[in-house]
């Protein structure tokens, strides 16, 4: 029924109320962007802003985007929208406007990095893509090379350097901006305190600490 914003000790600051939220985006000045299926909720005084996002069709009326599973602020306020259902990634202005189209990958997470490097994770292909700002392709990440095989990738992020960390159940593969595999962390003996078994969400900070929402354990674990 909402969003919780804590602090570094897990202790609540604050809630945004969302109605099954699927994904969430913190921008650049620390406001929650979390999406529902057929809606944006942004974090915002004294109430929170809600959208409904449209995209025009050729010779007919626009189509609501009702199967959002990803959302990416930008510098510039422009939102990146990802819709299963249309299958694409789609750009808005802050006041929910469309811009165009973004990518054709239907993309189940959206990751920005440094120079607002974006990653799209394709759950369908297993794949990730690599893109600028600007929708162009840089790299792509298979599902299958050299030293790994993306088996069920659920969540994808940057840390400071470039570096892509793909989530894959009970690990998590680093590679390179180019899509080169540079280590795999895994997530240790099942009989283990802090073992990951079932990881469905990712996050870093800037200290490279993995954030990690093991299904399994119903929580949130911490990895340096």
């Amino acid at each position: 029924t909402g969003v919780l914003a804590l602090d570094q000790k897990g202790a609540t600051l604050r809630s945004i109320a969302a109605v099954e939220p699927r994904a969430l985006f913190v921008d650049h000045q620390g406001r929650v962007l979390a999406a529902q299926k057929a809606l944006l909720v942004q974090e915002g005084a004294p109430a929170p802003v809600m959208q409904t996002l449209t995209i025009p069709r050729a010779g007919g009326p626009a189509k609501v985007l009702d199967d959002i599973s990803a959302v990416a602020v930008l510098t510039s306020g422009e939102r990146l929208v990802a819709d299963r259902g249309q299958r694409g990634v789609f750009r808005f202005d802050a006041t929910g406007k469309y811009l165009g189209a973004f990518s054709s990958i239907r993309a189940s997470r959206i990751a920005l990095g440094p120079g607002e490097q974006l990653a799209l994770l394709d759950r369908d292909s297993k794949t990730v893509a690599l893109l600028d700002r600007t929708g162009k392709a840089l790299s792509r990440i298979p599902a299958k090379a050299a030293g790994y095989e993306l088996m069920n990738p659920t969540d994808v992020a940057f840390d400071v350097l470039g570096h892509v960390y793909v989530l894959d159940a009970a690990q998590v593969h680093v590679f390179a901006a180019g899509g080169a595999l540079v280590a795999t962390f895994a997530g240790g003996e099942k009989t283990a305190a802090g073992t990951l078994r079932e990881g469905t969400a990712l996050a870093l900070d800037e200290a490279a600490r993995m954030y990690i929402y093991d299904e399994r354990a119903e929580r949130v674990q911490i990895y340096q």
